[in-house]
């Protein structure tokens, strides 16, 4: 397919680092990546990315940005034209989450591919495995 394939990490400000087993903190010096951005950009990859033989992926990119998350993929997505939008979903719709749900179901111009994530037992509301 020779796809081209765009990572974004977002970091929200004023927000506790993620709980779930397995999530990554962003860099802590995003307005001057020359600190952290070479190690970080290579854990991320090597854990998130596609295997380095990955079939049909030709070209992979990093992005980091801060701020909202609805507002940053939908800013990305426009801004390099993306085809699909696969985001990592938490499986729950607590009401933050709903919100960056329905905004980017309201407002992307292109799909949207919903990921499950393994769910974090503290994070299960009540009730639910």
């Amino acid at each position: 397919a020779s796809a081209r394939l765009d990572l974004l990490h977002v970091a929200t400000v004023g927000q506790a680092p993620p709980e779930e087993r397995g999530t990554m903190v962003g860099p802590r010096y995003l307005d001057a990546p020359q600190h952290e951005w070479p190690a970080w950009a290579q854990e991320f990859l090597q854990r998130f990315g596609p295997p380095p033989d990955a079939a049909g992926v030709r070209r992979v990119r990093l992005y980091a940005a801060r701020g909202g998350v609805a507002e940053e993929v939908l800013r990305h997505a426009s801004d390099l034209d993306s085809d699909l939008v696969a985001i990592a979903w938490h499986q729950t719709l607590a009401p933050a989450r709903a919100e960056i749900v329905k905004r980017l179901i309201v407002d992307a111009r292109c799909p949207l591919l919903f990921v499950p994530t393994t769910r974090h037992p503290s994070r299960a509301p009540a009730g639910v495995p």
